[in-house]
């Protein structure tokens, strides 16, 4: 309900509250309060968020990815291409598949290059 009525103070509360904790694995809960930074546009609380769980926290290879996906993708949309490249560099190490789409993407986007020439 917290989250229908933008209440992004009560969300975090009840997130970050016992019941929460004992419930939820720890990356569920942090995925969800990077969604919630997302979702208010708080671009300082989200480099903070992912900076947190990359190096905070006990994350899998398939964690990690989804994190720099989801960053990658929110510093495109700002046109913040130092951070997305950072972010790029990250991915990677993780995944080289989908490091390479993502280059291209960074490459068209950020770079204003053309592949197919």
């Amino acid at each position: 309900m917290a989250i229908a009525q933008d209440d992004f103070d009560a969300y975090f509360k009840v997130l970050d509250s016992f019941i929460s904790k004992i419930s939820f694995p720890a990356f569920y809960r942090e995925n969800i309060r990077l969604s919630a930074y997302i979702t208010q546009n708080k671009e300082e609380l989200v480099k903070k968020q992912i900076n947190f769980m990359e190096t905070e926290m006990r994350l899998k290879r398939e964690e990690k990815q989804q994190i720099f996906e989801r960053a990658f993708y929110y510093f495109i949309d700002k046109r913040d291409k130092n951070v997305a490249y950072d972010i790029l560099q990250k991915m990677k190490a993780e995944d080289s598949k989908m490091y390479d789409f993502m280059e291209i993407e960074y490459e068209i986007l950020m770079e204003k290059k053309d592949k197919s020439h």
